[in-house]
């Protein structure tokens, strides 16, 4: 599961600057479906906090 979570914010994090995090986690959610399966067990409040957690760490990055 770990390894298909990677793969979806790897797949993700070249839009991710353009999105808001909905939409992030409406990616991640799509990664996940395809690398794992649509019973992938990620709650939608999962989802969006790893978006804002991407959110963040795209803004951090460029204040670097």
């Amino acid at each position: 599961m770990a390894g298909a979570l990677v793969y979806a914010v790897r797949d993700v994090l070249p839009a991710a600057g353009a999105l808001d995090a909905k939409a992030i986690a409406l990616e991640l959610d799509k990664g996940l479906r395809a690398y794992w399966g649509a019973d992938h067990g990620i709650t939608t409040s999962e989802m969006l906090a790893t978006a804002r957690d991407i959110k963040t760490s795209i803004g951090k990055a460029a204040l670097n």
